[in-house]
């Protein structure tokens, strides 16, 4: 006779324990990054510039904000929490004194701020375009070919159209990164061959645009065996 291998045990578990719904969002927010602290900021912002110690202070409320930016948090609010008090600090230090912000920041903290600086061209107020392009310059006199690599690896086409107009001439000129731009040649013009709805993919992976860099090279190879 077959022995009853089923166990009874299974009755005495809670299951409503393992249901999502009964999870409190901010029980679970309450391990990972809360963001920076906005009475600290204030209490820093409220001391500047009205002393001699002014730089000192606007100063260390932006490496508090850098220093606990929530990187890798998956709650929209604390995020967007960070980026507004981030920018209140950016768009608080004048123009003449960001240098030596800037120069008063260590590599991991100048990544993070460069992050905030291109959040803030995506989310432009009157007149921040004009303020951050100042400290995009500053960070990108240190960080070189490093602004380069992040704008390739974590930014979209779309967002890298809308921040163009704010990069250097010299970030321009890269070709790798034009080659992320919206291909505006060949999609969404009523003249062009190609038409789609939605926003045209980046250059690089335009087929046409592709065939045409591969006839361009296929020419100049031949040009040069003709040497």
């Amino acid at each position: 006779m077959a022995k009853n291998t089923f166990s009874s045990a299974f009755r005495k578990i809670d299951v409503d324990q393992y249901c999502e719904d009964n999870y409190k969002e901010d029980e679970v927010d309450q391990v990972g990054p809360q963001g920076p602290d906005e009475n600290d900021v204030k209490n820093l912002l409220s001391k500047y510039p009205f002393y001699a110690i002014d730089n000192g202070k606007v100063i260390d409320a932006l490496k508090l904000v850098l220093a606990n930016a929530p990187l890798g948090c998956k709650n929209q609010q604390i995020k967007e929490n960070a980026l507004n008090l981030t920018l209140k600090v950016l768009l608080s230090i004048k123009p003449s004194q960001i240098e030596e912000a800037v120069n008063s920041l260590d590599m991991d903290l100048l990544d993070v701020l460069m992050k905030y600086v291109y959040k803030g061209f995506e989310n432009p107020s009157e007149g921040s375009s004009g303020h951050l392009l100042v400290w995009h310059e500053k960070v990108y006199s240190i960080g070189g070919v490093g602004c380069i690599e992040y704008l390739l690896e974590n930014v979209s086409t779309f967002t890298l159209n809308q921040i163009w107009k704010h990069l250097s001439d010299e970030l321009k000129k890269d070709e790798e990164l034009q080659s992320r731009l919206p291909c505006l040649e060949h999609y969404n013009r009523d003249d062009a061959i190609m038409h789609i709805d939605g926003p045209p993919p980046a250059k690089y992976r335009c087929l046409m645009c592709r065939n045409v860099n591969r006839q361009e090279r296929n020419i100049d190879r031949g040009s040069r065996s003709l040497r």
